[in-house]
């Protein structure tokens, strides 16, 4: 199975997202279920401003940030 990785750029401050990402980048978004992203608690306060259609809590967050080991981004990659 093709596996796709898509590098999503998070808004600063309350910026409206409708504003900053491509109505695109938000129907892409808005069909995924796994995230790696720095902070677990920000990333889900984006999908909500998104428009995410789904429950959050049914979403699969991988923290990845500076903390995070290099041997883990394989698994994180592969889901």
């Amino acid at each position: 199975m093709e596996r796709i990785l898509y590098l999503i750029p998070s808004t600063l401050g309350d910026s409206p997202v409708e504003q900053v990402l491509p109505a695109a980048n938000l129907e892409i978004i808005r069909t995924l279920n796994h995230f790696a992203v720095e902070e677990v608690k920000t990333a889900r306060r984006f999908l909500i401003r998104c428009g995410y259609p789904r429950a959050i809590d049914t979403v699969r967050f991988y923290l990845l940030n500076e903390h995070s080991d290099n041997l883990s981004i394989p698994a994180i990659l592969t889901g």
